[in-house]
């Protein structure tokens, strides 16, 4: 705000006879100035920020390694290590008709080829799989791609919902899964847990391709 539109308004201020809170006014440099009854003006003082607390029933789950950790929501979801090569953490939604399941690689492969892998993955369970929606999101500091996945599989329809991304640390395959008519009810706990990734870069051991 201009010098000269501050000084108007501190003029403005001296004709309220009433009792009143300050006026308040913005500097040109984002600052709130507080115009009293009485003419004068001062800088406005922030109030002090509250903590955020924690959110309720929050956990969390550790991959191989230690190369990433899963903040989960204990009432929604029960995890358990993968049983099954490459699965590393199983995730089940609390009522049982959402999945998820997390899969680590140390080596790196490069975001194409890996959406393509997950792609040709899906098609070797369910001819028909075809991706349906792709995005780039940013989840603590990394970049991953979010696919969108429907296939049918015995006559069921399902939708995979996954993120994939890879770096230096390694590659990271977070995806979940339901059935087509309760994709909409799980989206939402999906993207959550989604979110909850966080990638240990620190303590990762990628391994290069020979040749690299």
């Amino acid at each position: 705000m201009k010098i000269l539109s501050l000084l108007v308004l501190l003029g403005l201020a001296t004709l309220n006879l009433r009792a009143a809170p300050p006026l308040q006014a913005k500097t040109d440099d984002g600052r709130t100035v507080l115009l009293k009854e009485d003419g004068t003006w001062s800088f406005a003082t922030s109030a002090p920020t509250k903590k955020r607390a924690a959110p309720a029933n929050m956990a969390r789950a550790s991959g191989r390694r230690d190369a990433y950790h899963i903040a989960y929501n204990s009432k929604k979801w029960r995890v358990k290590k993968g049983n099954q090569d490459p699965i590393d953490l199983n995730f089940v939604s609390s009522d049982g008709d959402g999945y998820a399941m997390a899969i680590y690689e140390r080596l790196f492969i490069p975001i194409d080829s890996l959406i393509d892998i997950a792609l040709q993955n899906a098609i070797s369970a369910a001819p028909d799989a075809e991706i349906i929606g792709k995005e780039t999101v940013q989840i603590n500091g990394h970049e991953f791609v979010r696919l969108k996945i429907r296939g049918t599989i015995q006559d069921i329809k399902f939708v995979y919902y996954g993120i994939y991304g890879s770096g230096d640390w390694g590659t990271l395959q977070l995806v979940c899964y339901t059935g087509e008519n309760l994709f909409s009810e799980y989206k939402i706990q999906f993207e959550e847990l989604h979110s909850g990734l966080e990638v240990n870069a620190a303590t990762a051991a990628p391994e290069k391709a020979s040749g690299d």
